[in-house]
């Protein structure tokens, strides 16, 4: 299922291709598309791999870029 959440205080596009990498490299997540400009993160996760993935994901993206977050509505 695709989600599509707000990603807050990304600096640049590397970063942004950076977190794309390793996040596409999670066996629990089908594939991951962070845009840089809008700033927004698109993730094709299954139903009931969300929550684990998201704990995962949330890692990665503190250790490329520390300041950044993922906003779940």
């Amino acid at each position: 299922m695709n989600k599509k959440y707000t990603i807050k205080n990304i600096d640049c596009g590397h970063c942004a291709e950076k977190i794309e990498s390793k996040i596409n490299d999670l066996s629990s997540v089908n594939s991951c598309q962070i845009n840089f400009l809008s700033q927004k993160i698109t993730l094709d996760i299954d139903d009931d791999k969300v929550e684990s993935a998201m704990v995962e994901i949330n890692k990665i993206v503190k250790k490329v870029e520390p300041d950044c977050e993922i906003v779940v509505k």
